[in-house]
């Protein structure tokens, strides 16, 4: 089935009780009764159907506006104007001004509300992403030297197979950092996947709000409580507890 593509606002999407992300796939799923808790005090807010899971199948988000068939705006998506391309998306924006009432900034999402940048933007960011990297192929003597910097992964803190080694740019190169062995460490492939191109301060901050909102907002305590005892059993119990009050 070939892609369809909407018109709409930006769209954003509780994570938690509190973080907004762009897509559904990152926010909480809960029951109808939660949700619509939380959208009583947050009027701003809409409850949202996501998914074919019959348990747990309902998150919130930001207020929901698409360009409809008429050319006018509605609030349901299956009311909105549809397209085959985002290129014909585009056109249409930019042939009624780029606005419309309630949607100052239009996006082009497709029916799991990914966005679509203007494919000519895309091209040129693309392109310099591609020059800014400045990937150079890594000598194995280079290596073996970050390997020897530590056995255990920079993010996670866990040894790293030889299979699971890679090796991370501490600063990314699309963000000016370099091919300099300073800048080198290993790193799990896994990690270093969701590293993605953030500093090290952002990645850290990114896995502190949802381990922090998984503790005090999850709707399930069930899931909160497994977090906690991941907490304790991975991190203060390599404590001696006699002696924890030396712990810095």
């Amino acid at each position: 089935m070939s892609a369809i593509f909407r018109i709409s606002n930006e769209i954003k999407f509780v994570q938690g009780y509190g973080n907004l992300y762009d897509s559904p796939s990152a926010a909480t799923h809960m029951k109808q009764s939660e949700a619509q808790k939380y959208v009583s005090i947050h009027p701003d807010h809409v409850v949202f159907q996501y998914g074919n899971s019959k348990k747990k199948s309902f998150v919130i988000s930001t207020k929901q506006y698409y360009v409809s068939k008429n050319g006018e705006v509605t609030s349901k998506f299956n009311a909105a104007m549809t397209f085959a391309t985002v290129n014909a998306a585009y056109d249409y924006i930019e042939e009624h001004g780029g606005s419309f009432p309630h949607i100052e900034n239009p996006v082009v999402i497709d029916n799991n509300f990914r966005r679509f940048k203007h494919p000519d933007v895309f091209k040129k960011q693309l392109r310099e992403d591609i020059d800014s990297s400045k990937r150079i192929r890594i000598s194995p003597v280079i290596k073996n030297a970050v390997a020897q910097k530590s056995d255990v992964c920079i993010y996670c803190g866990k040894p790293i197979e030889d299979e699971d080694f890679t090796l991370e740019h501490l600063v990314p190169l699309s963000r000016g950092g370099t091919n300099d062995i300073s800048n080198l460490y290993p790193a799990h492939k896994r990690c270093n996947k969701m590293k993605g191109n953030m500093l090290q301060s952002e990645f850290n901050s990114c896995v502190t709000d949802i381990v922090c909102n998984n503790i005090y907002n999850s709707p399930s305590s069930e899931e909160a409580n497994m977090v906690i005892r991941s907490l304790v059993r991975g991190t203060l119990a390599k404590y001696d507890w006699r002696n924890l009050a030396d712990v810095k």
